[in-house]
C-alpha cells in the first residue's frame, strides 16, 4: 500500500488505489486549488521532475511505495516568486549587455545563440508577472496595479523578431541596449 505524506502528514491513501499515479495527482491538485500548489514530490524516496512524472503517470497506485508531496499556498509563491525575479533582474540585464558585446563582436553567432537564451528568460519574466499579478495580495491595489506596465514589452519582442529575420545586427542591438534595459529597470523598479 502506498505511503502518502502530503506536506509532512501521512494521509489515507487507499483511496486511490484504483487509479493511476496521473490520476491520483491530477486529483489532490484540484483538492488543494485554488489556495495551494504542488511545489516539489518525491516518489519512491526519489525526487519527482516532469520527465519522471510523464514516464511514470500510467503506473497503478497500489503499486507504489511511497509518494510525498509538498505544498505551498499561493500567496506564499507569489511572494517567493517576486524576490526570485528581483534577484534575477541584475542577471538578465547582464545578459542584455553580454548579447549586445557578442552581437557587435566576431563572436555574431554566440550573440544570436544568447539572444535565444535571452528571450526565453524575458518570456519566464512576463509569465511570472501574470502569477505573481493574480496571486499577490497587497493592500490597497488591485491586481492590475501589481502587475507593471507590459505595453512596450510586446512590441519590442515583435520588433526583435522583424530585426532578426533582416538580420539587423545594429537594430537589434539598439533595441536591447535602448528598450529592453529601459522596461527591465521600470520592472524592477515596480517589484521593488
Amino acid at each position: 500500500m502506498l505511503k502518502l505524506t502530503l506536506d509532512g502528514r501521512e494521509m489515507e491513501s487507499g483511496t486511490y488505489n484504483d487509479l493511476t499515479l496521473s490520476q491520483m495527482i491530477d486529483g489532490l491538485e484540484k483538492e488543494l486549488a485554488p489556495e495551494r500548489v504542488i511545489v516539489a514530490m518525491s516518489l519512491n524516496g526519489q525526487p519527482l521532475n516532469r520527465g519522471d512524472e510523464k514516464n511514470n503517470a500510467a503506473k497503478p497506485v497500489k503499486e507504489l511505495d511511497s509518494l510525498v508531496i509538498d505544498t505551498q499556498h499561493v500567496g506564499a509563491l507569489a511572494v517567493n516568486t517576486l524576490h526570485t525575479l528581483i534577484e534575477y533582474f541584475p542577471q538578465l540585464k547582464a545578459h542584455v549587455e553580454e548579447s549586445i558585446r557578442l552581437l557587435q563582436s566576431e563572436k555574431e553567432s554566440e550573440g544570436h545563440l544568447a539572444l535565444g537564451s535571452l528571450i526565453e528568460g524575458l518570456q519566464m519574466v512576463s509569465s511570472a508577472w501574470h502569477g505573481i499579478s493574480r496571486f499577490l495580495e497587497v493592500e490597497g491595489r488591485s491586481p492590475q496595479e501589481v502587475m507593471p506596465k507590459m505595453n512596450g514589452f510586446n512590441g519590442l519582442l515583435k520588433d526583435l523578431l522583424t530585426a532578426q529575420q533582416n538580420t539587423d545586427i545594429v537594430q537589434i542591438c539598439d533595441l536591447l541596449e535602448f528598450e529592453l534595459i529601459t522596461i527591465l529597470d521600470q520592472w524592477e523598479t515596480h517589484a521593488s
